[in-house]
């Protein structure tokens, strides 16, 4: 059940999200199957590197190629390897209504902390369709609810139209993925009083001041598990460091350890998501997990591997980055 009730989720939210929040991928086995064992060790790996929350099932996570059972299983395995040591958030979007209030309610009865919505996928095309959507899931959970909002669901909410979003009492926070900065910006100005807001990437933390607001969390993004391992926790750092305000020591640390792994990172998306006609490129976070010596597995059918010279390219590229950082180099040998 959720730990608090309808009526406080706005409050929890604004106390409980702090600082990094990571995004998972989804490990398979080498026949396609859920890798139950790889999402646990997945999340053991990383609590070590001392992120606040947990984000599954999303994006990063291929819910999409997941069925209604699977997305539970992730939810619970990730659950149990989890409790008590950080937040989780699940991914609960689906086009079928009742689908996506199962979802939601199976989550809140896992214990999760929060649940995760876009706007319905491929149907919504007007804000009224979204506002009817996600206040019937929003009536049928107490758990607090974060907005999703990208380009990838087919529909952009404007800064405005999650203003008015807000208005449902359990939504708490958006995660802005629309990749402008000034959507980010503007929803702070517009919502920041009534939810919590994050920017996807980490970009936006530094125009905090310059703009006068602070965001309290990087909700959620997988650059701790990208970047960092146990021993070298310099991205988790970085962003707390941004989320108190503490501008000098988080620009400091961005510019030794992070600057030269963050252009490689934005050189494959841009790389790779025109390529595939704008999806989002899952596969190539996956090969990165697997230089980072996590389990991950192939990717599902629509989605394409990359090929063996992409791979090698993207591990020559991860060494000579991490080697500019001052860091070790990836865990598994190229």
């Amino acid at each position: 059940m959720a730990r608090y009730g309808k009526g406080q989720a706005k409050s929890w939210a604004r106390e409980n999200m702090h600082g990094h929040w990571t995004t998972t991928i989804t490990p398979f086995l080498p026949d396609g199957e859920l890798d139950e064992d790889g999402i646990a060790e997945f999340v053991r790996h990383i609590l070590k590197l001392g992120t606040q929350g947990i984000g599954i099932t999303w994006l990063t996570g291929e819910f999409w190629s997941l069925t209604v059972e699977e997305r539970k299983r992730v939810a619970e395995i990730t659950l149990d390897s989890a409790r008590d040591k950080a937040f989780v958030a699940v991914h609960t979007s689906h086009t079928a209504l009742k689908e996506c209030i199962a979802l939601t309610q199976h989550a809140q009865n896992a214990g999760a902390d929060f649940a995760v919505l876009m706007p319905p996928y491929i149907i919504a095309r007007t804000l009224p369709q979204v506002y009817d959507f996600f206040k019937r899931v929003a009536s049928e959970t107490d758990l607090g609810i974060i907005i999703f909002n990208t380009p990838q669901s087919g529909f952009v909410l404007k800064p405005r139209d999650i203003a008015e979003l807000a208005e449902i009492p359990n939504i708490c926070g958006v995660k802005v993925a629309t990749q402008n900065v000034g959507d980010v910006l503007d929803t702070h100005q517009l919502a920041g009083d009534k939810i919590v807001v994050s920017a996807a990437t980490d970009e936006v933390l530094f125009y905090q001041d310059f703009y006068g607001f602070r965001q309290q969390v990087l909700f959620a993004n997988p650059c701790d598990w990208m970047f960092d391992t146990p021993g070298e926790k310099n991205y988790v750092k970085f962003v707390e460091h941004a989320c108190r305000g503490e501008m000098v020591e988080a620009a400091a640390l961005y510019q030794s350890k992070l600057n030269p792994l963050r252009q490689l990172f934005r050189t494959w998306m841009k790389y790779l998501m025109p390529k595939y006609g704008g999806a989002y490129p899952t596969q190539f976070k996956k090969v990165w997990a697997e230089f980072m010596g996590l389990p991950a597995g192939p990717v599902r059918s629509p989605l394409l591997p990359l090929t063996d010279e992409e791979k090698g390219r993207l591990g020559r590229g991860m060494v000579e980055a991490r080697k500019e950082a001052g860091l070790r180099p990836p865990p598994v040998a190229l």
